[in-house]
């Protein structure tokens, strides 16, 4: 589909990337309702593991389904795996991250570990996109930035 680009991109729920967006959104959600609560560090710790163990499985649904209706094509390749759109085989990012919730389903990672690794997948991704948008590549940065300051973030998160 011929969806608008940039900024809109995040909020439009019908145009994909807003998986970033609603990451930060449930982490939002989820620290007013510890602070209100005056949840310690270790309650954080645990709400936010068992997050990142139940967000891997609806990132698999959705991608399952963006993989199905080939929505997310990358770049023209030669790799095995490459999907043939109608212009030639290219990357298909959604099975590229179908694939990784997949790892992570069964690796069950904290929050660090899928904060590091799913950013680390998305800047990889963004590389393969055949139209590069600044944003995701921001918000890519500052979950990396996140996943290697996390103790940090979550003591200063519970504190506030």
């Amino acid at each position: 589909a011929n969806w608008p680009g940039g900024w809109f991109r995040v909020a439009n729920p019908l145009a994909g990337g807003i998986t970033l967006a609603g990451m930060f959104g449930a982490w939002l959600a989820v620290s007013w309702r510890l602070r209100r609560w005056s949840a310690t560090p270790a309650e954080w710790e645990s709400w936010f593991n068992v997050g990142a163990r139940v967000f891997p499985w609806s990132w698999a649904l959705i991608r399952a389904g963006c993989f199905l209706a080939h929505d997310e094509p990358g770049v023209k390749t030669t790799f095995p795996l490459a999907v043939v759109y109608p212009d030639g085989p290219r990357h298909d990012l959604a099975l590229y991250e179908l694939l990784w919730a997949a790892v992570m389903i069964a690796v069950k990672p904290t929050m660090r570990q899928l904060l590091f690794t799913y950013a680390l997948l998305r800047i990889t991704l963004h590389w393969l996109r055949p139209e590069r948008h600044g944003l995701d590549l921001l918000l890519s940065a500052l979950l990396l930035l996140a996943a290697v300051t996390w103790p940090e973030l979550l003591r200063r998160t519970a504190r506030i």
